[in-house]
């Protein structure tokens, strides 16, 4: 039994360090397109074509997640899913093509996506989803965190191949973590879903993981509507392009408040009125961005509070989900969802905007992060399912 819970806990920890660094590419994603735009002299459109064009391939990898998410063999495929990344991420090393960058970026996000969906999908069905979600966005925030304030320094020193293949070192940390894995995961914990054989509770309960689900996707628009393209608001503010960088590497730590707050409570309070909070303090910093930070100080405390609003409602959005799954279905949506709201904006952005106009970023996000709020709000009126709330 001691040897059966060393294994679980071990598995437990490695999924959580594989969620965390196999889409590191998004912590990044301002910077790394700023970079690609600069050397190729890139419009705002065609910058948002390269994000969804990972980002389309991070949802083709959630999907094929789903269906490979039943299988106990989860080991082989993130092994699988890393060999990818890594492979695609490098061939784009001194790829000039708009239409190869696209394609390679596409295959990379389609190993990401894969790796990223299982490991939540199989914390999802394991004990403290809460705390193991947290967790894990505590040291996302972390890793996202460090990478970004160290990225500038690795493209002006070592320049734009030695950048790209600085992303490819995380797939193959990804890899050897993998290894380690037990090859047949342990059977989920069923005492961490809703089991009544109520009809009325059972479709509440399904009822309240469809708003978490829709809610997410929501808060995922608002968040990358403007995410992407900070690089582009700050400039249009006039502050320079390493204020841009050290003011997105300071504000990325807002991300351990709203993280660590969901890893310590946990569901004990609920997990409406949190992301209630959290989708409110995203909708402030949408204000505070589309106002013109026109300093480091400023973008910095607009990214931070973004991030403590992000990290905080996505922690207790995930929650959510998995508290009202009793079927496993929704919590293999989870990484899916995600990844929609990330492919979905700079979409949007890009079918939007005209020349370098910033008024459709600031539309969307503000729209979509409105509906992440208030959305939540129907379980408790409702009283969808007493436990949700």
């Amino acid at each position: 039994m001691t040897n059966h819970l060393r294994a679980y806990s071990k598995d437990k920890l490695i999924l959580i360090i594989i969620a965390s660094i196999s889409i590191i590419v998004v912590g990044v994603w301002p910077l790394f397109v700023g970079m690609l735009a600069e050397s190729m002299k890139f419009t705002i459109a065609q910058q948002g074509w390269i994000i969804s064009s990972e980002s389309f391939g991070m949802v083709t990898g959630t999907a094929l997640a789903i269906c490979l998410s039943k299988s106990r063999h989860a080991r082989r495929f993130i092994l699988i899913s890393a060999v990818i990344m890594l492979l695609f991420n490098t061939l784009t090393v001194g790829v000039e093509s708009l239409a190869m960058i696209l394609v390679f970026r596409f295959l990379t996000g389609l190993g990401a996506g894969t790796a990223y969906s299982l490991a939540v999908y199989h914390l999802g069905r394991m004990q403290d989803a809460d705390r193991s979600f947290g967790l894990t966005l505590a040291l996302q925030t972390a890793v996202f965190c460090a990478f970004a304030v160290v990225y500038p320094h690795i493209v002006s020193g070592l320049g734009q191949d030695a950048a790209i293949h600085a992303i490819g070192a995380w797939f193959i940390l990804l890899f050897v973590c993998s290894m380690f894995m037990s090859k047949k995961l342990a059977e989920p914990n069923n005492n961490n879903f809703h089991t009544e054989s109520n009809d009325s509770d059972v479709c509440k309960t399904k009822n309240a993981a469809v708003i978490g689900l829709v809610g997410m996707t929501c808060l995922q628009l608002a968040i990358y509507a403007v995410w992407g393209f900070i690089s582009n608001i700050g400039t249009a503010q006039g502050v320079s392009d390493a204020d841009i960088g050290l003011a997105f590497g300071i504000g990325l730590i807002g991300g351990f408040p709203g993280a660590v707050l969901a890893s310590v409570m946990g569901a004990r309070y609920g997990r409406v009125p949190f992301i209630f909070l959290g989708s409110m303090m995203v909708l402030a910093s949408i204000a505070m961005l589309a106002n013109g930070p026109d300093s480091l100080a400023s973008l910095a405390f607009a990214i931070f509070v973004m991030n403590v609003g992000w990290m905080l409602a996505l922690s207790y959005y995930m929650g959510l989900v998995a508290a009202n799954d009793s079927t496993g279905v929704p919590t293999s949506l989870i990484g899916i969802i995600q990844i929609t709201g990330v492919t979905l904006a700079p979409a949007l952005v890009a079918l939007a905007t005209t020349g370098n106009d910033l008024t459709p970023i600031f539309t969307i996000a503000f729209i979509s992060c409105l509906v992440s709020a208030f959305l939540p709000l129907a379980i408790r009126k409702n009283k969808l399912v007493a436990r949700s709330a």
